[in-house]
């Protein structure tokens, strides 16, 4: 008899749950959608006749009766309950006769069609379990709760090697989010035998795979915890027993162990027996994808046989989707020792937005965070530690660093002090000066992948980025040290490497991109060489200055000296400069807006020895980018000029060019745009523009159709059962709000 309390699930497992349990027990093809003008809605059903079937999920196993209540009673007034053909709630509050039939006359005067059997406490959700064993199996958190079940893996031998190992599998299951890859798994698993989960540090392939064990022994299966190929041969007999064997880190956990060369002929005749024996005996195991390289270059023929491409029971684990990622924080979150208070807050706080989308968001980053807070933490505090360890996750990547051997670390380094971008891999070599042959320089950075650098590939050319964001900020807070430092500035070959470390050090605050976080010992090691540094920008920026394809190109580089002549110039370093600047106005080049503008402020902080020439020279460029002005983005440039580097006639020049980019602007939003919100936000922006410009614009018309917009688009109340495509941007937005609205849900 089942007898789940439903602790162990967060409220979207809970609302999963439901949705997969009410389906099967009724016939039904619910569906969840994200929070929307439907308020009410939870999961939703429209069927062949259009009838509406709405069910309200309340996850209330650890509050009251009058909690419960009140949140029925606010939801059922929402539109989404009111027109619905039926209505349901599935809760994991127990309920006594007497509030069953309370809630269902409280909710039917309010005129929801609300039958009796429709309202689902815990002890019927409990009753429909029975009657369908293949939903508890399918929702792995819901029987991991219960102790009979535990007790049962334990007793009858289905989990060997250590029960503490089980017993913490167990304890961190509730944070667990199945990601698109464990079904991916167990098709692996049954169509090869084996399956090898490989993923960057933290990725999540050990919850995974042991997820995946879990699942198997509650279907019978023997799950056997190996540490090494030459102990499992010993397990591994010719019999009917299913059995498991679970071999986590086989290659070693940061590098390649020591002894995986002698382990491979064991490794790859194990392999092979399982894929034979693959109808009872299977095997998962998982690596690190910088140590299955490294593994694929070893010097050990069976080795690379195993771990080198292709790999047909191979999954790499790709970056989570949006989704994913905002279920494993709200998980961590949910499951905290936060307050409620806390977790209100969370709940309505745009900063999890950012974080859910964070280019280094890391699962074990968020479980780490999550675990350190405290009923006294903070939600703003909680939310600061997990950004400021997303931007700089220095202590995942520093094992897996000082792992590496010294041209691989020579490689990353370099790499780090260009900007974030693909770089030529012929070039890299060349500016590391590495002596080495070119199957040798092929294994360094081969090694790498794609733990620390993923190739990319265009034309003929090969070239090596980050993996990530955070892979480049961990190597740039290494070089925050003098000596290392000063090791990467006589290095320095190219113009952008000055620009990639000014920036890092924290000294081009105004330049787009740059980092936010001042490496103190960076910027020292930079600025107490800057005749030096001066020097060498004026020596490789001509190169780089010939060989520029557009005026733009030219402008952005000149830009970059500026904005560094700043910093490290005088007045007899930065003369070439200004004598650029006056063959670019006497030759009346074409400028481009954005670049000139830039270039022209950039201008006004660096040494110059006539000041009154300067400023000429400055305010000829602005004149010259200003006749360009063609877009938006373009006005958008002279807006934002300090008011000394414009007169009169710069300023009426911008204003002729102004109503011709608004008039244009308006007519292709006309045309274009079907949404009522963006159309208004749109004109909005334009009728400030022309007010600031001076110009006496009609906007009534446009707005008229603002309004015929939003009369069209009539209500939602017959969503079709997949919600209509609106922009990623904000589609994953809500689908982000959705998720973490149910914080507000108290199960305390």
């Amino acid at each position: 008899m089942a007898d789940y309390d439903f602790k162990t699930l967060s409220p979207t497992d809970f609302e999963y749950f439901v949705c997969d349990l009410i389906n099967t027990e009724f016939g039904l093809k619910l569906h969840s959608y994200p929070a929307g003008r439907d308020q009410g809605v939870d999961l939703r059903q429209v069927d062949t006749q259009d009838k509406i079937t709405v069910v309200q999920c309340k996850h209330y196993a650890g509050s009251t009766w009058s909690d419960f209540r009140k949140s029925a009673l606010k939801e059922a007034v929402k539109p989404g309950a009111r027109g619905a053909d039926r209505y349901m709630i599935a809760t994991s509050l127990p309920l006594t006769a007497l509030n069953h039939t309370k809630i269902v006359k409280e909710l039917r005067s309010l005129g929801i069609a609300l039958a009796h059997d429709d309202v689902l406490g815990a002890r019927a959700l409990n009753d429909a379990l029975m009657n369908h064993p293949e939903v508890e199996r399918r929702h792995i958190k819901l029987w991991l709760s219960s102790s009979t079940v535990v007790e049962d893996l334990i007793n009858s031998g289905r989990w060997r090697r250590t029960e503490a190992l089980l017993e913490e599998t167990l304890d961190r299951a509730r944070f667990w989010v199945e990601p698109p890859a464990y079904a991916e798994v167990f098709h692996v698993l049954r169509e090869e035998g084996v399956c090898v989960v490989a993923g960057a540090p933290g990725a999540g392939k050990t919850f995974l795979a042991e997820m995946v064990a879990l699942a198997a022994s509650r279907e019978g299966w023997e799950v056997v915890h190996v540490s090494n190929s030459i102990e499992a041969w010993d397990l591994l007999r010719k019999d009917d027993t299913p059995r498991l064997f679970y071999y986590d880190d086989f290659l070693g956990q940061a590098e390649l162990k020591i002894t995986a060369t002698e382990e491979g002929p064991h490794l790859e005749s194990f392999i092979a027996r399982v894929r034979k024996l693959k109808k009872h005996k299977r095997l998962i195991m998982t690596t690190r994808e910088q140590v299955l390289r490294q593994a694929s270059l070893a010097n050990s023929e069976s080795l690379s046989r195993v771990t080198s491409a292709p790999i047909p029971y191979l999954i790499a684990l790709s970056t989570y989707d949006v989704k994913t990622r905002a279920e494993i924080l709200f998980n961590h979150l949910y499951f905290s020792s936060l307050s409620n208070v806390d977790r209100r807050q969370l709940a309505i706080d745009n900063r999890i937005i950012s974080l859910v989308q964070h280019p280094s968001y890391n699962p074990r980053v968020v479980a780490t965070v999550a675990q350190r807070a405290t009923i006294s933490t903070s939600a703003d505090t909680l939310l600061a530690q997990l950004s400021q360890i997303l931007d700089d996750p220095h202590e995942l990547l520093k094992v897996s660093f000082q792992a590496l051997k010294a041209p691989a670390k020579e490689l990353l380094l370099t790499l780090a002090t260009f900007p974030a971008r693909p770089i030529r891999l012929e070039e890299l070599k060349k500016i590391c000066g590495q002596d080495v042959t070119s199957l040798e320089w092929k294994e360094i950075w081969q090694a790498l992948e794609p733990a620390w650098v993923r190739l990319a590939i265009s034309s003929l050319e090969k070239s090596l980025a980050f993996a990530n964001p955070g892979c480049r900020d961990f190597l740039l807070n290494l070089l925050d040290d003098i000596d290392l430092a000063g090791e990467r500035i006589d290095h320095i070959q190219r113009f952008e490497q000055i620009t990639a470390l000014t920036q890092a050090a924290g000294l081009l605050r105004g330049v787009p991109n740059s980092h936010r976080f001042q490496r103190a010992e960076l910027a020292y090691a930079l600025t107490s060489r800057r005749d030096e540094i001066a020097r060498l920008i004026g020596k490789v920026i001509q190169r780089e200055l010939s060989a520029a394809i557009t005026e733009a190109s030219s402008a952005r580089l000149l830009s970059e000296v500026a904005a560094l002549a700043a910093i490290y110039g005088s007045i007899d370093s930065t003369r070439w400069l200004w004598n650029q600047i006056s063959n670019i106005n006497s030759a009346q080049r074409f400028m481009p807006v954005i670049d000139g503008l830039s270039l022209a402020v950039r201008l006004l902080d660096v040494p110059r020895e006539d000041e009154l020439e300067a400023n000429l020279q400055i305010k000829s460029l602005v004149r010259s980018a200003v006749t360009n002005i063609a877009t938006l983005r373009d006005l958008d440039a002279y807006e934002s000029l300090p008011s000394d580097l414009h007169d009169a006639e710069i300023h009426d020049v911008a204003r002729n060019k102004a109503a011709l980019v608004i008039t244009l602007e308006l007519e292709q939003l006309i045309e274009s745009t079907t949404s009522a919100d963006m159309l208004r936000e749109a004109l909005i922006d334009l009728q400030e523009r022309a007010e600031w410009y001076g110009h006496s614009l009609s906007f009534d018309a446009y707005f008229d159709r603002v309004d015929e917009l939003e009369i069209n688009s009539g209500d939602y109340t017959n969503w079709p059962e997949k919600p209509p495509a609106s922009s990623l941007k904000r589609e994953t937005v809500a689908q982000i709000r959705h998720i973490f609205s149910r914080l507000d849900d108290s199960t305390d």
